[in-house]
Parts: C-alpha cells; sequence; structure tokens
C-alpha cells in the first residue's frame, strides 16, 4: 500500500472540485488579508510621518 499524503486524502475526502474551490477561496482570503496589512502599515506611517 502506498503512502498519500495529507493533502491527497484531503482531496479525494471532500472530491476534487471543492477541493480546487476551497483552495482558491483560502488564496483569495490570504491575499485580501495581506491587502489589508499592507494598507494599515501605510496608513500607521503616513500618520507617523506627517502628523
Amino acid at each position: 500500500m502506498t503512502e498519500r499524503s495529507l493533502k491527497n486524502k484531503h482531496k479525494s475526502r471532500i472530491g476534487p472540485k471543492d477541493f480546487k474551490r476551497n483552495s482558491r477561496a483560502k488564496r483569495q482570503g490570504d491575499r485580501a488579508i495581506g491587502f489589508v496589512a499592507i494598507t494599515m502599515i501605510a496608513s500607521l506611517t503616513f500618520m507617523v510621518t506627517y502628523l
């Protein structure tokens, strides 16, 4: 019997289409969190510099 990775086990349990949708949503969520963090740092830098 071959060893399967956790990712493949999860993929086979929930179905490939759902796995793809979930991974895409996770990527978009990570991107949104990064955007918010960068925006907060930029606004904080602006306030410290100009005020």
